[in-house]
Formats: structure tokens, C-alpha cells, sequence
């Protein structure tokens, strides 16, 4: 009985062979003995389920003149992240007044990940923002034009690290207009 350990979204060429380990070439007929809602079988090609659970397992046994092989147990691994990209409000470069809130995202490669869980790490202003979950808050003492620097980076795997958001702090603008109609704008007041 072989084992061998396979990851979502991945295709298993099935090989037969004879007691010489040489491969049998025709004639072979592969099943799913266990596990089929894990994977789909296409002659000897096994697709592995984009949704399959982890340690989820699969067994394949082949068919060939009357013969039964002994069973292949595949076990579904851990699919590792690969690369993070983070953008907040779909941007990696924008302006924040002080005490206002944007909610960072990150797009996880390959999509079929199982692993999501992901930390933020602050490069440059961790003094003036706080980040709770997805939320980055600057901090209303933050200085204007400030620069805060964010980061996301895999929890499992932490030299898996994003692309940097740039966050420059702003102070709010204010427009006031007069009686005669002229307008005054007043910067952090």
C-alpha cells in the first residue's frame, strides 16, 4: 500500500505498474475506492477538489486483466500560501485625516490556500495607528504628513511577506465662507 500526500487544485497522472515496476501501458482501469467526493477521476488523470478538506483521504486501487492492485492512500495536505498582496480601499498609496479608519485586504496566492490566516506588521509609524483585525486607525495625535508603513505577512510561514501600503496622514480641510461669499480654507483647524 503506497501513501503520498496531495494539495487542492492538484492533478495526479496514475500510474500502473507490473511486478517489475515496469508501466502498464493499456487496458487499465483506475477507481476511486474512497474519497470521491474529494477528487474526480478522468482515465488516469485524479483531480484534486478545490474544496477538499485537509487530511481528507483518497484511495485508489487499478484494474487490469481481472487483476486488482494493491490501494494508493492519497492524503490531502496543507496548500501553503505562496504570495500576499495587500491593498487598502484597493489602493497601496493613499491619505488618511488623523482618527480615520481604512480596511486593508489581502489576495492570497494560490486562491485555493488553506491557509488565511494572516498578520499585519507595521514598517515605519507604529506609534500612530493601531491596527484591530483588518482595521488600520490613525491615531488622532498622529502629525501630519506622517508616514505609516504596513505590511501583511503569512502567520505559518512568516518570510511569506505582502507588497508595503503607504499611508500619509492628513490633517482634515475645513472650507468657511463669508457673508460676501469668499471662501476661506483652513487646514487643521
Amino acid at each position: 500500500t503506497g501513501e503520498t500526500t496531495v494539495y487542492r487544485g492538484q492533478e495526479v497522472v496514475l500510474v500502473a505498474t507490473d511486478k517489475n515496476e515496469e508501466e502498464i501501458e493499456s487496458d487499465v482501469d483506475f477507481q476511486i475506492i474512497a474519497g470521491s467526493n474529494l477528487a474526480t477521476l478522468d482515465d488516469n488523470t485524479l483531480t484534486i477538489s478545490n474544496s477538499a478538506i485537509v487530511n481528507g483521504e483518497i484511495l485508489i486501487q487499478a484494474t487490469y486483466n481481472n487483476l486488482v492492485s494493491n490501494s494508493l492512500k492519497l492524503t490531502i495536505g496543507e496548500t501553503p500560501v505562496t504570495a500576499i498582496s495587500l491593498s487598502a480601499n484597493g489602493n497601496t498609496n493613499l491619505e488618511l485625516n488623523k482618527g480615520q479608519s481604512v480596511t486593508m485586504t489581502c489576495t492570497l496566492t494560490p486562491t485555493n490556500t488553506t491557509e488565511t490566516e494572516i498578520d499585519y506588521i507595521f514598517t515605519e509609524g507604529s506609534d500612530y495607528a493601531t491596527i484591530n483585525g483588518n482595521m488600520l486607525t490613525v491615531k488622532d495625535d498622529a502629525p501630519s504628513e506622517l508616514v505609516i508603513k504596513v505590511k501583511a505577512k503569512s502567520h505559518t510561514n512568516t518570510s511569506i511577506l505582502s507588497n508595503e501600503i503607504t499611508i500619509t496622514v492628513t490633517e482634515e480641510v475645513v472650507n468657511l465662507q463669508t457673508s460676501t461669499g469668499e471662501t476661506i480654507v483652513y487646514r487643521g483647524q
